[in-house]
């Protein structure tokens, strides 16, 4: 007759039923057994009213070796999650070996009993995180929640010998996993007579086979559990397993919220109710950056983010009810999916254009004020030319005899008309129209003429056509001279001395009032157009 063990996730008397409350519990209620911290909806004070949430959650506080450990039933309790709605605990190690003074199978353990959960119990055998574990190199172990769930896992382990095993490998060679459904709360764990270590003869290397739901992260295969009791003795016949815990007094968030029975668990301002993903039921978890015990009024605390999700450390970092900010120093931009302070390329390339924008404007103003100045110097050494080589005497003159300024190109429209007359008469070659009577009278038409092609040149509107401020204090300097010794004509011979002496001599005059010798000054016409010289 095969022997079995039966092993029930009701933490002994979870048959039992527990009416959730939402009173506060008492300040007296202890909150620690040795090492391990005891929140509520935890307690371990059953006495004292108001200490757990219900009977489900109490758990007791008991002396082994001399140190405090927390049980809830048979099973150890190693610690609590409020945030992850789990309890950690050690499970008892079922083992099958081949006692060789009997030639028989014998399973050993803590119980052989029967230890049943209810629907109605907070706990579940987290289907996430643990896996039914055989080890044997002959073992077939079967786990079953009878016909509550209608659920059977098998686990097989075979070898051939010693040297078919891998450490770290638990693929069915000496070791094997199995996953496990929802909706745990009661199982049972047996191997099958049929397939045992006595009937292949590997007792001689491998006499026990072990079978236990344990959480997966926790273990790590090796090729000493095999020919050893390695594994047994480990965690003492124990080994860590997880359990799944809500409130099982409703079925879901939506129907806990209404609170109809007043015993809605979720009581922090900031906390928040979310459905069980482990069977029906709900936790209560602290909203996005806050952190402590939900079930408690005020028990959600914000969370100083800076500490416990720090900035890049080249940042700053500023908390903020329910999170942080994170800032770069200037020329970085803080990246939230990296979380690191990168270049800032947009400023910098921001920087650039503007360092560029800015140096044009600088070129721009520079070489404004650099054409003022020039201009500035220009009109400088035109006025001085004009008032050394007898400029001032013709504006006197033509200002005297106007009363305006008739050669002014630029202002208002009267001052300019009577330019415009004047180039209107001389291009009619009219010179009398803008000339009064008594000016006619004093000067010599010829010097009038001089001055008057002379004026007509400076007002040509092409830039280049228009004569130097040398070659008009020339031109000045010469009609002067015309002005004072009408009789005298440079370069030009009359018809009389031609017959007289043969061959004509030109005839100089020396005046060095402008540093030039009579033929270099008086044979240079400013404007070769000129009327005048044409003749």
């Amino acid at each position: 007759m095969a022997m079995f063990l039966q092993l029930g996730l009701g933490l002994i008397l979870l048959a039992a039923q527990y009416g959730p409350g939402a009173a506060v519990p008492s300040s007296v209620c202890r909150r620690k057994c040795g090492n391990v911290d005891i929140p509520y909806p935890f307690g371990i004070d059953p006495n004292i009213p108001n200490c757990s949430l219900g009977v489900g959650f109490d758990l007791s506080c008991e002396v082994q070796g001399g140190v405090s450990r927390p049980f809830r039933g048979a099973f150890e309790v190693l610690n609590i999650s409020l945030t992850n709605s789990t309890v950690r605990v050690l499970n008892y190690i079922l083992g099958y070996c081949y006692n060789t003074s009997t030639e028989s199978m014998e399973y050993f353990g803590r119980y052989r009993g029967v230890n049943k959960g209810s629907p109605s119990s907070p706990y579940r055998v987290s289907n996430i995180q643990n896996r039914f574990t055989v080890i044997g190199c002959c073992a077939l172990a079967l786990m079953s929640d009878y016909d509550i769930t209608g659920y059977r896992g098998y686990g097989v382990a075979t070898c051939r010998n010693l040297s078919d095993l891998v450490d770290g490998a638990c693929s069915g060679i000496g070791c094997s996993q199995t996953t496990i459904p929802k909706r745990i709360y009661y199982y049972r764990t047996e191997f099958q007579d049929s397939v045992n270590t006595s009937q292949s003869q590997t007792w001689k290397f491998s006499p026990c086979s072990y079978a236990v739901v344990m959480e997966a992260s926790q273990f790590r295969f090796s090729a000493e559990y095999i020919s050893t009791k390695k594994f047994n003795d480990t965690y003492g016949g124990r080994a860590p397993m997880i359990f799944d815990w809500a409130i099982r007094d409703t079925k879901s968030c939506d129907v806990a919220k209404q609170n109809k029975t007043g015993t809605y668990a979720c009581l922090s301002s900031n906390g928040m109710c979310v459905d069980s993903i482990n069977d029906l039921g709900y936790m209560c978890n602290c909203t996005r950056g806050y952190e402590g015990n939900p079930y408690l009024p005020g028990g959600c605390k914000d969370v100083n983010e800076c500490y416990k999700n720090p900035c890049p450390s080249d940042g700053f970092c500023r908390n903020t009810v329910g999170g942080r900010k994170c800032s770069c120093r200037a020329g970085k931009k803080y990246s939230k999916k990296s979380n690191t302070c990168n270049p800032d390329t947009s400023l910098i390339l921001g920087v650039t254009i503007g360092s560029f924008g800015l140096m044009i404007i600088i070129i721009i103003i520079v070489f404004w004020v650099q054409m003022v100045i020039q201009k500035r110097k220009l009109n400088k050494v035109k006025q001085e030319h004009f008032l050394e080589h007898g400029g001032l005497l013709l504006f006197d003159r033509m200002k005297s005899e106007k009363g305006q300024l008739p050669l002014k190109l630029e202002g208002c429209e009267k001052p300019r008309s009577l330019s415009l007359l004047f180039l209107s008469a001389m291009k009619k070659n009219n010179l009398d129209d803008v000339l009064v009577s008594h000016v006619k009278g004093q000067e010599s038409m010829e010097l009038l003429c001089g001055l008057a092609d002379l004026a007509k040149s400076c007002l040509d509107m092409c830039g280049d056509n228009r004569p130097l401020m040398k070659d008009v204090a020339d031109e000045l300097n010469r009609l002067r001279k015309l002005s004072v010794h009408p009789w005298i004509r440079v370069g030009v011979e009359t018809e009389a001395e031609s017959l007289l002496v043969g061959e004509s001599a030109p005839v100089y005059e020396f005046e060095q009032s402008t540093g030039y010798t009579a033929d270099e000054s008086e044979d240079r016409p400013i404007n070769p157009r000129s009327v005048y010289y044409a003749r």
